[in-house]
């Protein structure tokens, strides 16, 4: 064993920390001695201090790209900032910039043209006597994606809950939502027209007893659409029980219930908050059929109806899906209310988002039904990061396959190509690559599965990490401060030679050295023949004496 008490740390540095908290917030237990190498005196210069930009943006749409400007000793020069992709100039200002250590912020509204990732440099003009202009220029990668997903909501009369769902769904920018109410002979018009495939299709009290619908609800299930049905007064039973796909329904005329949601524990298709599930115990109840229910083979159900304080079996929101397509159901009227008692008990309508935005999530998306798959396990990588590569492989009953050789071929920007080869296993499906420069990366992924060359395709940047181009001007405060709380002493070269004198005078914790060995007992041979020995004189003295 051998015990050690550190009796100090000796830190050349220049103060200067690049990520995570300063180093004077945490508590050492030891001495911190401290010299500091640097320039404490402020260099002229100008940087491109932060970006701040929308990661995704739709393509055809403007997204803003706001530059922020730090400087020093340049108080009001005029600089030119610009935008570039591919060398070609996009948008260029030019400006006076303000005092030193005021930043300057330029915002620039940038067209996405070409759907993928998209790089784009912005810079700034380098003037006379700058001490680096490295930081002069700075890259930002957005997503151009070339659009949303498409989703109807068709009623056949206005609603508050079709607000309510509509508000909800245009929170998130990824959905597009076209609205029919068909009380409006203009919009049956316009939806009997529309030639347009949505992603997802909501039925609020339809098919009804006009059958406006019934022909575009048709062609929407043909079309692999995913299906959303409300229930309510308007709708007729019978076509009801016959289009939603979920469930089936026999209603007592002209009676309802008042019923409260509860949460199903064992639902697994998506996952909601733990805020969100507690909060179905104090919304207020909505309207349901009173009727006998039932529910379709494969039916799950996200929401039971809760009488009083009894929890039914009965599915208020429930979800199917089906090889073609998903379906979903609503079986109540009323679920403004939850909206307008999430805004009055929290000021704003976050838990009532969360369950439509996640229902229609969940809906409007497709199953990937792909036997090989190759991505990134993420999109941007750091220039000091590996780039992992996860593969999945499955066979004919989509079970997961292992053993096959997966060929990976990166594409830089400048058309340089990096080929790849690695085999899985069920330890191990991953693949590392370290290296890759700053720039967009296309990769084709590639392997043979039961006769068939299978390849996939898809995009990724690596992002330098400009840590040391940000500050540039030694900090030795910071390291007094660290000397000062460890109980150390901070030194510059100049007095750098007093070091040694300084340590000599400490008086420094002795350090214990101990040494344990443990031997088997049996090793020990002249104790083995002693005692062997002094058994045997037992025995001859017991025997002489006439005891045995």
């Amino acid at each position: 064993m051998r015990v050690e008490i550190l009796g100090g740390v000796m830190l050349i540095s220049d103060g200067i920390y690049n990520q995570g908290i300063s180093p004077t917030f945490s508590d050492y237990n030891f001495q911190i001695y401290t010299i500091g190498v640097g320039d404490t005196v402020p260099k002229s210069d100008i940087s491109i201090s932060t970006l701040q930009y929308n990661k995704i943006s739709y393509q055809g749409n403007q997204f803003p790209l706001v530059v922020q400007i730090d400087q020093k000793n340049f108080d009001n020069r005029e600089v030119n900032v610009s935008v570039e992709r591919n060398g070609k100039l996009l948008k260029q200002e030019r400006i006076t910039l303000g005092r030193t250590g005021e930043p300057r912020d330029v915002e620039f509204l940038i067209d996405a043209e070409n759907s993928g990732y998209q790089q784009y440099e912005v810079k700034v003009t380098e003037l006379e006597g700058e001490f680096n202009s490295n930081n002069n220029i700075k890259q930002a990668y957005v997503e151009v994606i070339e659009g949303r997903e498409q989703i109807a909501l068709i009623a056949s009369a206005p609603h508050p809950d079709i607000k309510a769902i509509k508000a909800a769904i245009e929170t998130n920018v990824n959905y597009s939502i076209d609205e029919y109410i068909l009380s409006n002979s203009k919009q049956v018009q316009a939806l009997n027209a529309s030639t347009k495939k949505y992603d997802l299709v909501i039925f609020h009290q339809l098919p009804d007893n006009k059958g406006l619908v019934n022909a575009f609800q048709e062609n929407a299930i043909k079309s692999g659409s995913s299906i959303l049905s409300i229930y309510g007064s308007n709708s007729n039973v019978s076509r009801f029980n016959s289009s939603n796909g979920v469930l089936s329904i026999d209603v007592i005329p002209n009676e309802f219930d008042q019923v409260t949601a509860s949460f199903n524990q064992g639902f697994t298709s998506f996952q909601l908050s733990d805020e969100l599930q507690q909060a179905f115990r104090t919304w207020p109840p909505i309207t349901v059929p009173f009727g006998k229910i039932r529910p379709e083979q494969g039916t799950e159900s996200l929401l039971y109806q809760q009488v009083g304080n009894i929890v039914t079996s009965k599915p208020l929101i429930a979800v199917q899906v089906s090889a073609s397509s998903k379906r979903g159901l609503i079986l109540g009227d009323g679920i403004w209310k939850w909206r307008m008692f999430d805004y009055a008990n929290n000021e704003n309508n976050e838990l009532f988002n969360e369950l439509v935005t996640k229902l229609v999530q969940y809906l409007s998306s497709k199953e990937d039904k792909r036997k090989f798959k190759v991505y990134p396990v993420k999109n941007e990588f750091l220039t000091n990061e590996k780039v992992i590569f996860d593969a999945e492989v499955y066979n004919e009953l989509f079970e997961r396959v292992y053993g096959n050789k997966i060929d990976l071929k990166l594409t830089n920007e400048e058309g340089q190509t990096f080929s790849y080869s690695y085999v899985t296993n069920p330890q191990n499906t991953k693949y590392s690559i370290s290296g890759l420069k700053e720039g967009i990366y296309n990769y084709i992924g590639s392997t043979t599965i039961e006769g068939t060359r299978r390849e996939v395709k898809g995009e990724f940047f690596v992002r330098e990490l400009q840590l040391e181009d940000i500050n540039l001007t030694a900090d030795f405060n910071l390291l007094r401060k660290l000397s000062d709380k460890s109980q150390g002493r901070f030194y510059t070269m100049s007095n750098i030679n007093s070091i040694r004198g300084d340590l000599s005078k400490k008086d420094m914790p002795g350090i214990i050295h101990s040494r344990e060995k443990y031997l088997p007992f049996i090793q020990l041979k002249w104790l083995f023949f002693l005692l062997l020995g002094l058994l045997s004189a037992e025995w001859f003295i017991r025997k002489y004496s006439g005891s045995y």
